[in-house]
């Protein structure tokens, strides 16, 4: 779909046809809604507001062959990656025909280089465009602030999702996977944190898949080692969905709170 004409965020070239780009694909949105409910949209909660809505989350941002260049370097093949709620998670199937690293109580982890189905650079860029989509614009009406801001390394990432330099230094990207049954068919918008040795944190979770982005010249050797986009490429299966059902009820509390402030106004 057009939009107005300016400049692409990604490649900067001026007098562009903007296309009305989604922070996160539209395909996402589908896996969310509820079926065969009554009122099968999924649940929008902001710290500002909640609520049940068909509405997605797009601005004119990116020129056609941005728009597209996202797509096929990552974002069409993950769609199909995602768990799906009652359905397949077909990431997760594939890991299981891997050997195992490591197989503890609470974890367990692999190697992607030795699963040759799983796409281990599409894997990267997509979770990478999405933290790089969420700092380049507020993407909330009435804020001029973005989702996270990625200080010195937005330029450094920028080039890396055109192509034109290698995965950035001083930052990693770290990601896990929920085991199945996968409850948790939801996403949340990308948001901050700080380490624990003063790092800037940036956080994304979507259907199956929680990611974290570091970022800074004090990660710790463990993280920037194991950063999924460094050979062998590793990745963990961890049950952390409680850690995640409470950033949603955190969010929703707080927007449920201030619902109640605006009506005593």
């Amino acid at each position: 779909m057009k939009g107005e004409i300016g400049t692409c965020k990604l490649c900067l070239r001026d007098a562009q046809s903007l296309q009305v780009s989604h922070l996160v694909p539209s395909a996402v949105y589908a896996l969310c809604r509820a079926k065969n409910a009554p009122n099968p949209n999924p649940f929008l909660v902001t710290y500002e507001f909640s609520m049940q809505t068909s509405r997605q989350v797009q601005v004119p941002l990116l020129c056609f062959q941005c728009e597209q260049l996202l797509r096929g370097k990552g974002e069409d093949w993950m769609m199909s990656e995602l768990a799906q709620y009652g359905g397949p998670f077909r990431f997760y199937d594939k890991l299981l025909a891997a050997p195992k690293l490591h197989d503890e109580p609470d974890f367990v982890s692999y190697v992607l280089e030795q699963v040759p189905s799983i796409r281990i650079a599409d894997l990267v860029h997509f979770f990478m465009g999405v933290f790089w989509k969420s700092s380049v614009h507020a993407w909330r009406k009435g804020r001029s602030d973005p989702w996270i801001d990625l200080g010195e390394y937005s330029e450094s990432i920028r080039s890396f999702l055109l192509g034109e330099t290698a995965f950035p230094e001083n930052v990693a990207l770290s990601v896990t996977v929920l085991p199945q049954p996968v409850a948790l068919i939801s996403f949340h918008q990308p948001y901050e944190t700080i380490g624990p040795t003063g790092e800037k944190t940036c956080h994304f979770y979507v259907c199956g898949f929680n990611t974290t982005l570091w970022m800074g010249p004090n990660i710790t050797i463990e993280i920037a080692a194991t950063s999924i986009h460094r050979p062998p490429h590793y990745l963990m299966v961890v049950d952390n969905r409680d850690a995640i059902t409470q950033k949603f009820r955190d969010v929703f509390g707080k927007s449920t709170a201030r619902k109640h402030e605006r009506k005593k106004r």
